[in-house]
């Protein structure tokens, strides 16, 4: 979160770099870039949401707009490392390094660039719609029985409209099948729905409504995600021996290697549990590694906690 002034103040701007190591490959991502007048601005993810619009985007129909809570953070790192391939594959061809600049704010307009070009292309302006969409009426989250337990569903065509009308009763809200018909009365058939829904638990409501050819799907509570069949079957999480909780299931990363059949072989560790080998690592002899931490200088947990 360094605005662009501190690296060369740090004496490792892209000139010392390149001068050090010509083949070298420096990525900056300034909040708003290492030029212009918001240039030594610092900015974080909220900071990112607001001004690209993304924030305005992001509400329910009729309310204030919300912070979406970090997703520009991961956009930015994803625009990095392909600029970073690109700079490596491009790096073969002369043998030479390139200094990359990503600015954030840019990073979210990119997210963002929908609603400009629709606005751009017909006029229309995007507006908060919640849980809603432009492609499909009714689409939401509906409660069931159970406390704490929905569905999500979403009706594009005029089939799973006439499906969802015979299995759940809503079919004098809308006057018909025409797609508008169901926009202009959503707030009509959300009622009704969720009427429907409130008295079914989740899995009878998914049974009924998979069965009739609507697309539908449970909401799921993330603590149960190492439950799931399909999780499970792929070794998505898999199980380690911690030293304080004990034996827990542990998600992996989101790709694959052939090579890997593993990619978890030891939990996370606890402070300062490895210490003392990483001394060894440096060089220092055991006793010079324990007069560090009897010190204070390292230390072989946490500082203060009995």
């Amino acid at each position: 979160n360094f605005t662009p002034r501190v690296l060369d103040n740090l004496g490792i701007g892209w000139d010392h770099i390149q001068q050090v190591n010509p083949r070298a490959i420096l990525i900056r991502m300034p909040a708003f870039g290492l030029d212009g007048p918001w240039r030594d601005s610092p900015g974080f993810a909220q900071t990112m949401e607001q001004l690209s619009g993304l924030a305005w985007l992001t509400g329910e129909l009729g309310g204030q707009p919300h912070n979406q809570r970090g997703p520009c953070d991961p956009h930015g790192g994803v625009h990095a490392a392909f600029a970073a391939i690109v700079a490596v594959l491009d790096r073969e061809h002369d043998g030479r390094g390139r200094m990359i600049e990503v600015p954030f704010v840019e990073v979210a307009l990119n997210a963002a660039a929908e609603a400009i070009v629709e606005y751009s292309a017909t006029g229309a302006r995007a507006t908060r719609a919640g849980n809603r969409s432009s492609r499909a009426a009714p689409q939401g989250i509906y409660r069931c029985a159970a406390p704490e337990t929905w569905i999500a569903l979403s009706v594009e065509s005029d089939a799973q409209w006439r499906s969802l009308v015979e299995t759940t009763g809503v079919s004098d809200l809308a006057g018909g099948d025409r797609f508008e018909d169901r926009v202009r009365h959503h707030d009509a058939i959300d009622a009704t729905l969720e009427g429907w829904t409130s008295q079914r638990s989740v899995d009878d409501a998914l049974e009924v409504l998979r069965r009739a050819g609507v697309p539908v799907a449970r909401v799921a509570d993330p603590r149960s995600a190492g439950d799931h069949e399909q999780f499970g079957s792929r070794g998505f999480f898999e199980e380690l021996t911690h030293p304080v909780v004990g034996r827990k299931r542990f998600a992996t990363l989101p790709f694959r290697f052939g090579s890997v059949p593993s990619w978890l072989d030891r939990p996370a560790p606890l402070v300062g549990e490895h210490t003392s080998e990483l001394l060894a690592e440096l060089g220092y002899p055991s006793d010079e590694a324990a007069d560090l931490i009897r010190s204070g200088v390292a230390a072989s947990g946490p500082i203060g906690v009995t």
